[in-house]
């Protein structure tokens, strides 16, 4: 009996041994799994994380494209970004792929992957991003730019150069208009050194030069009659309305969408075989006949195209090389002027009169010192946003005046600086022998006047275009808030012209500055040479001297400060799974940072 016990005591151990056993095998086998379960989201989160490292490398290169230019448009933007690429630093098997693109909502995307132990373990995420293009609009895009009309009244010259570049050589001295059938009139015998672009109609009632394009998107006529003309187009006639042309010479071709007129001495020498010389859409009012280097040539059935369409001012496609001259499509006031009239509440302020050589002020980054018969008043400038952006040391009066007087802005330090005055009311420099306004070298001075602006006597300008971080400002910038004048386009008096335009220029020496006014009319009577660009409600150029424009104000805004307004907003993130991957569990993706 006692033996029997002892080995039911062994049978009984070796069972609770096998029981422990498979206890043991079963536990090895859940922490195999858990340690590969483990491994694998570790993977996961190393992926994930190398993919978030894309994003912010990516949207690194996103910002750093943007300072460099914030002209761009988002497609600019997408070029100029690049890919971002690289390693994490647990190891050169972790590594992250970005790229940026536009979705369908015209936002942008940023999509990266982070990929671990050659792409066993990858994670996708996209950032997106909402833009805001900056101000490219720049106010000086042209030499001329009439909102509601421009009148080329003068026998003088608009040509172009560029202050910034002695080898410049080109005839960028464009003319347009901006508003709904603004017209263009050209009254004179002038040279333009560019191209002539009208919302509405081009109107040439004398002879003219023009080496650029004449481009309408309703009517371009030259009126009928016997005298003998010598205009001369070096471009192309564009027109979506008709087209009238009598003795005259056009080098290009010519579009009418509507009639063709064709009178005495009309030669059309474009020269390129598979480009027609005339295409019209309605019907030939006259003779059908014309002259192409010397050659009489007969309209052809093919020169007659049902529903031909000629590019649109407005809408110009720069793509396109058929729908050539390039213009920028613009506004009237991009700069939004209404806005200048705010810095109102911070008067009241006082009249300044420079009179009779015994009063005058100097401007300078520091103070302003008044002089009065040898009485000395010192004035501090304040630092304000104006039109968008940050105007440093301006200075405030309600009416200036110099008649006899005189005004110089200087510097009181070695750098370059910008001072600039704002005037609640009137601004007017009189013809007198004694009145005295100039900007020495070195100084940007910017004038914002609510009131009209008469200049009978030209400021002194030491350095055209001053060097400045981020950029270049122009010597002498006036901005006009004023809102009077009648819409008025004439040279044909002087006597009391300056009652009708809400800025007035006559002067017989040599001016140079920037003329933003987009809301009242403005007239240049320049005996000698303008320099600059002007743009108004509407222009009148009735000067027999030349009007030069600055092709560096292209690339400069609001008076020289630098392009802004552009950014990118974050808009949110979500992580995507990649196709035929195994994923653990999603989690919530982190908060932005950016």
């Amino acid at each position: 009996m006692i033996n029997k016990q002892h080995g039911f005591t062994l049978i009984t151990v070796l069972i609770l041994t096998s029981m422990a056993s498979i206890v043991v095998l079963n536990s090895l086998r859940e922490n195999i799994v858990q340690e590969r379960m483990s491994g694998n989201f570790q993977k996961k989160m190393n992926s994930r994380l190398l993919a978030e490292k894309g994003v912010f490398e990516e949207a690194k290169l996103l910002q750093q494209a943007l300072l460099n230019d914030q002209t761009l448009d988002i497609d600019g933007l997408i070029a100029a970004t690049g890919n971002a690429t690289g390693t994490g630093l647990i190891g050169s098997d972790a590594t992250y792929n970005a790229s940026i693109s536009k979705n369908a909502a015209g936002e942008l995307e940023i999509a990266s992957i982070g990929e671990r132990y050659e792409g066993d373990a990858q994670s996708s995420l996209v950032a997106r991003f909402g833009f805001t293009p900056g101000n490219s609009l720049t106010p000086y895009s042209d030499a001329i730019i009439g909102c509601r009309g421009v009148s080329l009244g003068g026998s003088g010259k608009i040509t172009s150069y560029d202050s910034t570049d002695p080898t410049y050589v080109g005839n960028d001295a464009d003319v347009r208009t901006t508003v709904h059938n603004a017209d263009v009139t050209l009254s004179e015998t002038g040279t333009i050194k560019g191209s002539v672009a009208s919302t509405g109609s081009i109107i040439v009632s004398f002879s003219q030069s023009v080496e650029g394009d004449l481009w309408a998107n309703k009517d371009i006529t030259f009126p009928s009659g016997t005298s003998t003309w010598s205009t001369k187009i070096n471009g192309n006639i564009l027109a979506n309305g008709n087209v009238q042309l009598k003795d005259m010479m056009v080098n290009g071709y010519v579009r009418t969408e509507k009639n063709l007129t064709l009178n005495n001495g009309v030669h059309v020498n474009h020269s390129t075989v598979d480009i027609p010389d005339i295409l019209y859409g309605g019907s030939v009012l006259s003779s059908s006949s014309y002259i192409n280097n010397s050659a009489v040539k007969t309209l052809p059935s093919n020169a007659y195209v049902e529903g031909l369409t000629v590019p649109n001012v407005a809408g110009l496609d720069p793509d396109d090389p058929t729908s050539s001259p390039t213009y920028i499509k613009d506004q009237c006031d991009p700069l939004n002027i209404s806005t200048l009239s705010e810095l109102n509440a911070l008067g009241p302020f006082f009249d300044l009169q420079l009179t009779n050589n015994t009063k005058k002020i100097t401007l300078n980054e520091n103070k302003a010192v008044f002089t009065d018969n040898g009485t000395v008043t010192e004035y501090l400038p304040q630092d304000v946003t104006v039109l968008g952006r940050v105007q440093e040391n301006m200075y405030f009066f309600n009416n200036l005046t110099i008649n006899g007087g005189s005004l110089d802005a200087l510097l009181a330090g070695a750098e370059n600086k910008k001072v600039a005055v704002y005037v609640a009311g009137d601004f007017t420099i009189t013809a007198s022998g004694e009145s005295h306004f100039k900007i020495h070298k070195g100084v940007s001075l910017s004038l914002y006047v609510m009131g009209k602006i008469h200049i009978r006597k030209s400021p002194v300008v030491e350095q055209t275009v001053v060097k400045l971080t981020p950029s270049d400002a122009y010597a002498l910038n006036i901005f006009s808030g004023c809102k009077s004048g009648d819409g008025a386009l004439s040279c044909k008096k002087k006597d009391g012209a300056s009652d009708k335009f809400g800025i007035y220029i006559a002067s017989n020496a040599d001016m140079f500055a920037t003329i933003y006014s987009p809301l009242t009319d403005v007239r240049v009577d320049a005996g000698a040479r303008y320099t600059g660009s002007i743009r108004g409600g509407s222009v009148s150029n009735c000067g027999n001297g030349e009007t030069r424009y600055d092709v560096a104000l292209k690339n400069m805004t609001s008076g020289g400060g630098s392009h802004g307004g552009a950014k990118i907003t974050f808009l949110g993130w979500s992580y995507k799974v990649p196709e035929k991957i195994t994923e653990g569990p999603e989690e919530d993706p982190p908060e932005a940072t950016l």
